[in-house]
């Protein structure tokens, strides 16, 4: 049994210099009046946090003797109690969001047919609100999202900082591969083209690395970098919809995905610029190419997923 919880903090808005996250399970009796003597107290052990603005999963094992104590407690409620510590003083300052605690069994991940072992960043976006360019954040607007996944970020598609930067990050640094997944519900097109997620300073092969972006006049969505178009069948994303799109790319080759069925593949590689903005909402890390619709439960892999595995994405 694991626990897991994913946690972002942001050095660059923080005055303390170390952060720790600890897991701590309590369990007390149903009238509160203290601690159930079969489970008590159990500190799993704190870890250091990195702290530079992406998202990252931190782990604690639960032990077999635990897991019994926690399940012979029949007549008491227990939950966790997520401790964050840090060497903080009057002065000090802190920017992290806590999202996604969560407990997994081994069998659980396996019946799902999830790739687990590889991903880089999980975005859900149920938060109170996200950071963007300049520190700032733009005030959070969220709606039901897809069946099971909670609530989707809202975009007006007007661009003025309506999108989510996450630094100069590079999912595929190690590998060179990647995948991209996520929800999106598409509310027709604007005046420009509408990025849902890049890694991309501007349209230029020393100035970005892969985009997925809607096309201006046509509607149309595409994996793609400039002078790279692989195929990815001339889908128009529903109106008023959740669909959930997906990217692959293996070092050679980029399939695309449409609620987990190939739509098309071919020849691509990613552009030059391997500390370009990571950001989704948005084609430009300044707003630009805003996209119009919502985005739900981001995934970033540094390998390319099997279409058992993209298929595996659409089950909460």
């Amino acid at each position: 049994m694991k626990i897991l919880a994913d946690v972002t903090a942001f050095a660059t808005d923080m005055t303390t210099t170390w952060m720790q996250v600890e897991i701590v399970i309590n369990a007390q009796n149903n009238n509160d009046a203290g601690a159930n003597n079969n489970v008590g107290w159990n500190g799993l052990g704190g870890q250091n946090v990195v702290r530079d603005g992406q998202p990252r999963t931190y782990t604690w094992e639960l032990s077999d003797t635990l897991t019994a104590k926690i399940a012979a407690a029949d007549d008491s409620i227990w939950w966790f109690e997520f401790a964050l510590v840090s060497n903080l003083d009057g002065a000090s300052v802190t920017k992290f969001y806590i999202d996604n605690i969560r407990l997994v069994t081994p069998e659980e991940a396996a019946s799902k047919g999830k790739s687990t072992d590889t991903i880089i960043g999980n975005w859900e976006q149920s938060m109170d609100g996200w950071g963007v360019g300049g520190g700032a954040a733009f005030p959070a607007t969220y709606m039901a999202g897809p069946a099971g996944f909670g609530q989707g970020l809202l975009f007006n598609g007007t661009g003025g900082h309506q999108n989510v930067e996450l630094g100069t990050f590079n999912p595929s640094a190690a590998t060179g591969h990647l995948t991209v997944a996520l929800w999106a519900r598409w509310n027709g097109l604007t005046n420009q083209w509408q990025g849902l997620i890049g890694k991309r300073d501007g349209w230029a092969v020393d100035n970005m690395l892969w985009d997925i972006e809607i096309n201006r006049d046509t509607g149309t969505i595409q994996f793609r970098r400039i002078d790279s178009y692989p195929n990815a069948g001339g889908r128009v994303l529903p109106i008023g919809q959740w669909t959930h799109i997906a990217a692959t790319f293996n070092g050679t080759t980029a399939r695309f995905y449409l609620n987990g069925e190939e739509t098309g593949n071919g020849n691509f590689s990613f552009a030059q610029k391997k500390d370009a903005m990571l950001h989704f909402g948005s084609g430009d890390p300044n707003g630009g190419n805003a996209f119009n619709g919502a985005l739900d439960d981001i995934r970033l892999y540094d390998k390319a997923l099997t279409a058992a595995e993209v298929k595996a994405l659409l089950t909460p």
